[in-house]
């Protein structure tokens, strides 16, 4: 079900290599990332024998991304979504008996305050073998019926589906599915944690391993209705309801009425973000004179930022973008664009984002990938993006957004409908949209007190204090 959700599998679309470019598998792409994958996990796989350890008090999944964030006043290195609340929990709380696990493979980054592993790294020799008869059996099964399969999709207009199912039934993402599976039981039976805290990107029911533990999934980024049926649709088909969490946390009001929808856990609770709490204290934390010394900016240039999602865009439509922000800028004077990337993106988008900057003369700053995020959206002017949640909280801090969509295709995000964004959808409205957002953008601040209280639900600093209370209770 998360596989089907995560790429977005329901949408019909043309170049499914880019669309699946993301999903969680190993990367089977050269001998190298073969090598390493294989050395990875028969280095665990013969080190690990399970049993039961200590339990843990609380365990926390998530994906790899390690950013480093304002919290109390110190910039501390932790998980975007998780960071606050675990810090909450160990300095304000004194619990410490504390695990996140991450759902990637490989090393994981390492986190200033507390202990972060990977999934796999919990794998056993037992595990490979039980992992590769059980792919082995499903994969059999799939050939068996894969031509009669493929006529149907055909016959009733679904033929863009084969790309997905073949993908799906491949070894690189069958396997690693089923051995992750395999790797997180194992987790659950050395640990027996009392609560599990997830987020909603890589887990959206319990496990059958730990029916009985707290349970609660956080909501990490934007909710999208059409998801929200789709899992109602699961369950029912499936008979999951068993499954059903004990707590799903969202972030306002909004995405509270979106996840009614699913009917995939037994209370909904609006806490609002913790990650969002810094916005509360920025200027407590960040000086704007300070960052455009320190980076050598010409104090007299506006600040515009963008928020790349070059992951999760075709090459082509990359393309048009590039071309559109640069050969813009280039005419628009007192401007410093600052580029951001996605934390997920590959070193070859940034590659290739070095190629327009030594390609074009126009004033630009790259930082690095994993840059606080929080001082470039308390510093900048503007803030172009096309669905990030960037702009989410560019929003609550008062400021002018740019929807730049040169996809064809229809918004993901209501920004601009909500009438809190401007949308650019060709090249020449780029120019236009910045010179008059940079000078009035009175149009868009009346919109946004009713946008924070639907979709942040309060900027008053204690998001984190309404999760850790959640947490705690459960414990």
């Amino acid at each position: 079900m998360n596989y089907f959700l995560y790429n977005k599998s329901y949408e019909k679309v043309e170049d499914y290599d880019q669309l699946l470019y993301n999903s969680q598998n190993f990367k089977f792409k050269s001998i190298t990332s073969i090598l390493y994958n294989i050395s990875f996990l028969l280095k665990h796989s013969l080190n690990n024998i399970i049993k039961s350890f200590n339990q843990l008090d609380i365990l926390f999944i998530s994906r790899t991304r390690v950013l480093t964030t304002n919290f109390a006043g110190r910039n501390i290195k932790g998980d975007y979504l998780f960071g606050n609340i675990i810090n909450s929990l160990i300095n304000e709380y004194s619990i410490s008996n504390i695990l996140l696990v991450s759902t990637d493979f490989g090393p994981t980054s390492d986190t200033d305050n507390y202990k972060t592993q990977s999934l796999f790294e919990y794998v056993t020799f037992y595990t490979l073998v039980k992992s590769f008869v059980k792919w082995t059996k499903i994969y059999c099964i799939w050939m068996l019926n894969k031509k009669e399969i493929q006529r149907h999709l055909s016959k009733t207009g679904c033929v863009h589906f084969s790309l997905l199912f073949n993908h799906f039934f491949s070894f690189n993402a069958l396997f690693s599915c089923i051995l992750s599976d395999y790797c997180f039981e194992n987790i659950l039976y050395s640990f027996a944690p009392k609560v599990i805290v997830a987020n909603d990107d890589v887990m959206r029911l319990k496990p059958n391993a730990s029916l009985n533990t707290k349970f609660i999934i956080m909501q990490s980024a934007l909710i999208s209705p059409i998801r929200e049926q789709f899992i109602r649709m699961f369950i029912n088909i499936f008979s999951l309801f068993k499954y059903k969490v004990d707590s799903f946390l969202v972030v306002g009001e909004k995405f509270y009425k979106a996840k009614m929808i699913a009917e995939d856990s037994k209370k909904l609770i609006i806490t609002g973000q913790p990650r969002y709490d810094v916005l509360f204290s920025m200027n407590k934390i960040y000086n704007k004179q300070l960052f455009i010394k320190k980076y050598n900016i010409d104090p007299s240039h506006k600040l515009v930022l963008w928020t790349t999602q070059c992951h999760g865009m075709s090459i082509d439509e990359n393309k048009r973008n590039l071309e559109t922000v640069f050969d813009n800028c280039k005419l628009l004077n007192n401007i410093t664009l600052i580029i951001k990337q996605h934390p997920d993106e590959n070193l070859i988008y940034t590659k290739i984002i070095y190629e327009y900057i030594n390609k074009y003369n126009i004033n630009v700053f790259f930082p690095q990938r994993d840059f606080d995020i929080y001082e470039l959206l308390f510093t900048c002017d503007l803030l172009i993006t096309k669905n990030s949640t960037t702009a989410m909280e560019f929003i609550a801090l008062g400021k002018p957004v740019i929807v730049l969509n040169l996809s064809e295709e229809p918004d993901i995000i209501d920004y601009v409908d909500e009438g809190v964004a401007v949308g650019v959808y060709d090249k020449l409205s780029f120019k236009i949209a910045v010179e008059q957002l940079l000078k009035d953008d009175t149009r868009l601040a009346k919109n946004r007190e009713s946008y924070i209280r639907n979709n942040i639900y309060k900027i008053d600093g204690k998001a984190t204090k309404r999760v850790t209370q959640i947490i705690l209770g459960m414990l």
